[in-house]
């Protein structure tokens, strides 16, 4: 049977010497031999929890901590006084990019088990604090203990097991509220009245998505009045239902000016602080209980006012492409020349222009290249006082199963609805004049510029694109 040496997994130092002193003699080094074995000496199976189908509640093992995983079933060979042992490594990803290794108590007879307060560290530091499910990979590196010296056996990519478990972690009386409200000068100090602050989240669970957002503005004239400062605090749904500060929360420090920290709550949040005039967006993420604060330099969107959408800024918008070298605001707007044209918002302030040029003095409209209602695609600098404007000839799918060709949906006589039967296998994404420069992706309840592919879907499926909101909106029927 072919012989394998086991990994040895440390490093020697070296040692060095000036140049200009004569070396010593050295003593000769004596390297520690890793032990041979031959491939196939150690194996083992999965055991206890990891053997079962059902979750893994971490809770459960608070009073028993002893968590079996695995055993060996062979260990033959081993060099006298060596040990055979192992690990278990967890990670979020299949990949294993981010890994929590758990050391491993062996019993006389090969069982391995962890410690259910180590397990659900490693769950915490690769899942936050959530209550919800998770679920975790796991392998078992087998490692040979020989005179105070670990050998990995066999090579560093060889696991006696390895497959998944879904799990929850102990209970932190940790909580995620359903819903968070911005305190401060430039909105109210008032718990009864803050539901009129509430900050920004997505359709998702709040454990799954645990972060919110809300844009507040700063006047001079709330500095002025509150002392050179707008102090801050963000209120919890449960603060504001029952009048209680205790889950209130803020920096530990009172006036603390950072625009990025940790957030303590229990009664011990003390109220942050923003000295300039501006727009802010705070960004709060309640399972890291971390918050950052952005002063904003851009608007949070462009509107495209017309005829076409009653001269309003909830219709159709455009939104910025992300990129901070060359921001511009970029989407699909349906306009036309009924009432002269259309103008552009931002900010609450109209802008007019021509030939591609906006400018903030111009009184009249923007002129589109054809009187009728059509839906155009637009790209607009806020820096620059630029636009484009290029009509929408085609909108279709591209991806799915087909790169290569754009399968193109039918639009209704105002062509805010595109539809059309479409077979898709895999990833796709919307796009429109068959070109990259005009696509949508992300979220199909709210599509933006450019973002990720849609996914999971196979078979044939009725698509349809709705512009008659302020973003587009893609949905999926099966057939």
């Amino acid at each position: 049977m072919k012989k394998i040496n086991i990994f040895l997994l440390g490093a020697l130092a070296m040692g060095f010497v000036g140049c200009d002193e004569a070396p010593e003699a050295p003593e000769m080094q004596s390297n520690p031999q890793a032990p041979v074995m031959a491939e196939g000496d150690i194996s083992g199976e999965v055991a206890g929890v990891l053997a079962e189908s059902s979750v893994l509640n971490l809770e459960d093992w608070k009073t028993d901590p002893a968590i079996e995983v695995f055993k060996f079933t062979k260990i033959e060979d081993l060099p006298e006084g060596a040990v055979a042992t192992c690990k278990l490594e967890l990670s979020n990803s299949e990949e294993f990019g981010r890994i929590e290794t758990l050391p491993v108590t062996m019993s006389e007879e090969g069982v391995a088990t962890v410690n259910a307060v180590d397990w659900d560290d490693a769950h915490i530091a690769l899942f936050g604090k959530s209550p919800k499910e998770k679920t975790a990979y796991w392998r078992v590196p087998v490692y040979i203990n020989l005179d105070g010296t670990s050998y990995r056996y066999n090579s560093t990519t060889y696991y006696a097991a390895s497959g998944s478990v879904k799990e929850t972690c102990m209970d932190a009386g940790f909580v995620i509220y359903d819903a968070y409200y911005m305190l401060c000068n430039a909105t109210t100090w008032d718990l009864t009245q803050a539901a009129d602050f509430r900050f920004e989240h997505s359709d998702k669970d709040v454990y799954d998505d645990p972060v919110f957002s809300y844009l507040v503005e700063v006047t001079q004239e709330v500095l002025d009045a509150s002392g050179g400062g707008c102090y801050w605090k963000i209120a919890s749904s449960d603060a504001v239902e029952t009048g209680e500060w205790t889950n209130v929360y803020g920096p530990e420090d009172d006036g603390d000016e950072n625009l990025d920290g940790m957030l303590v709550g229990d009664g011990k949040a003390q109220a942050g602080k923003l000295v300039e005039p501006g727009k802010y967006r705070f960004t709060i993420n309640m399972e890291e209980m971390t918050y950052s604060i952005e002063m904003l330099t851009r608007p949070d969107f462009v509107a495209v006012p017309s005829n076409a959408n009653g001269w309003g800024q909830d219709g159709p918008r455009l939104y910025w492409n992300g990129n901070e070298a060359d921001p511009l605001f970029i989407g699909a707007a349906r306009v036309n020349n009924n009432d002269g044209g259309f103008k552009f918002i931002w900010d609450d302030a109209w802008y007019g222009g021509a030939d591609g040029k906006i400018d903030a003095a111009a009184p009249g409209n923007i002129l589109a290249p054809a009187d009728a209602t059509a839906l155009y695609w637009f790209t607009v600098s806020t820096v620059n006082m630029t636009y484009t404007i290029t009509p929408i000839e085609t909108l279709g799918v591209i991806g799915g199963g087909d790169w290569d060709n754009q399968r193109n949906l039918t639009p209704s006589d105002d062509q805010l609805l595109w539809e059309g039967d479409v077979q898709i296998s895999g990833e796709w994404k919307i796009r429109m004049n068959g070109t990259w420069d005009m696509n949508y992706g992300g979220d199909m309840e709210a599509a933006v510029f450019n973002g990720g592919n849609f996914a999971g879907l196979e078979g044939m499926y009725h698509i349809t694109v709705d512009f008659s909101g302020n973003r587009p909106k893609v949905t999926a029927v099966a057939k």
